[in-house]
């Protein structure tokens, strides 16, 4: 049953890193867009806000195309 519910994955997903303006801390550093890591406006945390601004090199996009 595991297996069905993980598409038969058991490796971990890997998520992107990106530059972004951290508004709750005031500050500009590198993030990575795992949802654990990231904090939002209804849970209290250290987190910056999954809505952040994000900067990233246009070459992220190519697979889009």
């Amino acid at each position: 049953m595991i297996k069905i519910l993980n598409s038969g994955h058991s490796t971990p997903k890997k998520y992107e890193k990106f530059i972004a303006h951290d508004w709750k801390h005031n500050k500009i550093a590198l993030y990575s867009c795992d949802p654990k890591k990231l904090g939002n406006y209804f849970v209290e945390s250290d987190k910056p806000f999954e809505t952040s601004p994000a900067f990233f090199k246009p070459d992220v996009l190519l697979k889009y195309k």
